[in-house]
């Protein structure tokens, strides 16, 4: 079987060897999953064996394939090198770019029954539902916290190893994320990215804003304070349904 480029722990997994390789086909015994070549088969085994031999040097965790490891790492370096043409914001992921891109060429068919804002995917509309419900369903393993994706927990736990890769090349302060040093930045620079829609006044953290808004609606007359989150630089007081 060594001939064949099959190891043993695959050959256990693939139904009638000799015959089903040469006819260039992979069977696998467990779940009946047919493949055409070994290095697909060989990925599948993995979903069997829970084997995932590429490990996150920085939070930790494990990988079935190269690829996917390679786009994982992305989200603690920052990088994001696929670009929406049209509106020019960049994405860690080619597949979250064409999800991405329904925004601008398709109806946001999915409403949210709470601010009624609308999005073009479904699992949009969960991930923005979570504002209004507070759920948060990703829960760091090491300190508790929870949070309301994925993708923040996955930032949250580079806090746990300690490391901090992103320096400022003013004041040589160094920081976990490059959002920290983002925001850090702002203090040498003096920019102020978020705007009250309400009074206009202008902040430089988005927390800042936040606890804002929430004043400044109250001044506006809204008992209730309620806001959500319109981009990434502006806030919009609304009724909640």
């Amino acid at each position: 079987m060594d001939d064949l480029g099959v190891t043993a722990l695959e050959q256990f997994f693939l139904c009638s060897v000799d015959k089903q390789l040469k006819a260039g086909k992979y069977f696998c015994r467990l779940c009946g999953k047919q493949f055409s070549s070994k290095c697909k088969f060989g990925k599948h085994v993995m979903i069997h064996t829970g084997e995932k031999p590429f490990p996150c040097d920085t939070c930790g965790k494990r990988f079935v394939d190269r690829e996917h490891w390679k786009r994982h790492f992305r989200v603690h370096s920052g990088e994001r090198p696929f670009q929406c043409s049209i509106c020019k914001k960049q994405f860690t992921d080619n597949s979250i770019l064409k999800t991405h891109s329904r925004i601008h060429t398709t109806d946001k068919s999915y409403t949210c029954s709470a601010c009624y804002k609308v999005f073009s995917t479904n699992w949009d509309l969960k991930k923005h539902y979570r504002i209004h419900t507070g759920e948060k369903p990703y829960i760091c393993k090491v300190c508790g916290k929870g949070f309301s994706r994925n993708d923040y927990l996955q930032k949250h736990s580079i806090i746990h190893t300690g490391k901090k890769s992103f320096g400022c090349e003013i004041c040589n302060k160094n920081f976990t994320l490059k959002e920290g040093l983002q925001r850090h930045s702002r203090i040498h620079t003096g920019e102020k990215s978020f705007d009250c829609a309400v009074c206009s006044k202008r902040f430089f953290r988005r927390e800042l804003i936040e606890r804002h808004v929430k004043l400044c609606t109250l001044k506006a007359g809204d008992p209730r304070g309620n806001f959500v989150i319109d981009n990434c630089a502006t806030f919009s007081c609304v009724s909640a349904m």
